[in-house]
């Protein structure tokens, strides 16, 4: 009799539960969610974040808070998240940065991306941009890798962060075009940006997303796009392949990620919210504005790019022999 009964116990236990899952899915969101911007205030995935946390704040009723948690080069903020409830309360504006970061900090990384993380919708992608010191002799990227080359080792340049893709692009440019301008980590695109304004650093590979506002306003230099192709925002602005280094390509992306094993119910009812709020014409301006072409990805699209991502950037990490600065 004790047996029957405990076994009774037990499955309106696990019914119990399994009520309270489904419950707690249905009424997502019924608390404050909170935005994790793993870098600087000011920095392009700051700046995504606080627009899309207006978005879900308006279709949910809900307080959407943003916080910034920089270091690490993303990773302080990635772990956060890693290691927050899986219930979809705990978010992550994220950039290609999470895909080098496998390779460049390796077993330092305290979480795994794929698995302690989940995809949850790609915002899109938009091109980096080369910008320098508008004191810098040059107008172009023969003129500037000649100029390196006239004063190796006396350059500089700013990154986001040892590790971050600012710096492995960087280290590429100066591997493919037989350089050494000297590197110098901030923390985050926002602190490397103001540093090349105030003339600390001479070259910063910038996200698209920070740099128009000061190319427009004269306080750098912009010499090139990292893309394949000329971006339509900026059509006039040459590739860095096309200005003297064929095959260089380092494409940026922005997403939105959450903790691992969130359950596949709730991830689908923020990536719908997201590409609902891509859809809206305020928000497609801003991103195309900022030269990021807006996605429109399953979250299962969007994590089998970023696996496609992590082999792609180990491929350039080994090809730099770049290593964070520890």
């Amino acid at each position: 009799m004790f047996r029957c009964n405990h076994w009774y116990l037990l499955v309106l236990f696990v019914l119990s539960c399994v009520s309270q899952q489904s419950a707690a899915q249905q009424n997502f969101p019924s608390q404050p969610i909170h935005i994790i911007s793993p870098f600087a205030a000011g920095g392009s995935t700051d700046i995504l974040a606080r627009l899309f946390s207006a978005k879900l704040n308006e279709a949910w009723k809900q307080p959407v808070i943003v916080e910034n948690k920089p270091g690490g080069a993303g990773n302080t903020g990635g772990n956060y998240v890693a290691r927050a409830r899986p219930d979809g309360y705990t978010l992550l504006i994220t950039a290609s940065n999470i895909a080098i970061n496998v390779s460049v900090y390796k077993e330092k990384i305290p979480f795994d991306t794929t698995r302690d993380l989940a995809a949850v919708a790609l915002f899109g992608k938009a091109p980096n941009v080369l910008l320098v010191y508008p004191g810098l002799p040059v107008k172009n990227v023969r003129e500037l890798i000649n100029l390196a080359k006239d004063q190796q080792g006396k350059l500089n340049y700013g990154s986001g962060g040892s590790g971050t893709a600012t710096h492995i692009m960087s280290e590429l440019f100066n591997d493919m075009g037989g350089v050494k301008i000297q590197h110098i980590p901030y923390n985050g695109s926002g602190p490397a940006i103001l540093a090349l304004i105030k003339g600390e650093v001479s070259v910063y590979f910038s996200p698209m997303v920070t740099a128009m506002s000061h190319v427009k306003s004269g306080k750098v230099r912009l010499l090139a796009t990292t893309s394949s192709e000329r971006n339509k925002t900026i059509p006039d602005t040459p590739t860095v392949s096309e200005s003297g280094l064929p095959g260089f390509d380092a494409d940026n992306w922005y997403g939105l990620m959450t903790t691992g094993k969130t359950s596949p119910e709730i991830i689908l009812k923020i990536n719908k919210e997201i590409n609902n709020a891509m859809r809206d014409p305020k928000v497609s301006d801003v991103l195309v504005g900022l030269g990021i072409a807006p996605a429109d990805w399953t979250p299962d699209q969007f994590g089998s790019f970023i696996k496609s991502e992590i082999a792609k950037w180990g491929k350039a990490v080994e090809l730099a022999g770049a290593k964070p600065d520890l």
